[in-house]
């Protein structure tokens, strides 16, 4: 089966916190798993490494452009706590009813949001999450 490439391009890509939207000014969203591991080495394996999977946590960022206008084109401070996040990939339908099929999901804490505001450019926005809860990962395979 042939591959349908994410190309960014295509208007779907989205990022929600909470109900809100903020796909009208982020330009950049990034999520990474890291997964503890253990060490469970005993003398009955020695000389062969053995690790064990600890807990996950997510952690992403965002950035995007400032502007005026609505509450979600400024920075987010205060930093939003136990809130939904979701990150939309790609999805189906036309821009602005577009239904997600590839995301990621879950409810974090903000620990950081910054807004930039240079000389002669426009302003950024952005912030990191955490999340040590469940999440889910909804990925369409059937294209």
């Amino acid at each position: 089966m042939p591959f349908a490439f994410i190309t960014g391009k295509d208007g779907h890509g989205d990022y929600l916190i909470g109900a809100q939207s903020y796909r009208t000014v982020l330009d950049m969203f990034r999520i990474r798993e890291i997964t503890e591991m253990f060490n469970v080495d005993v003398f009955a394996n020695e000389g062969t490494a053995d690790q064990e999977p600890g807990r996950s946590q997510l952690i992403g960022e965002i950035s995007g452009v400032g502007a005026q206008g609505s509450i979600e084109t400024g920075p987010l401070i205060p930093a939003p706590q136990s809130v939904a996040v979701k990150a939309v990939y790609s999805g189906t339908g036309a821009t602005g009813t577009v239904v997600p099929t590839c995301y990621i999901s879950c409810n974090a804490n903000f620990p950081e949001a910054n807004g930039d505001r240079l000389v002669n450019q426009v302003m950024r926005i952005g912030a990191r999450f955490l999340s040590k809860k469940i999440y889910t990962c909804t990925w369409n395979t059937t294209t």
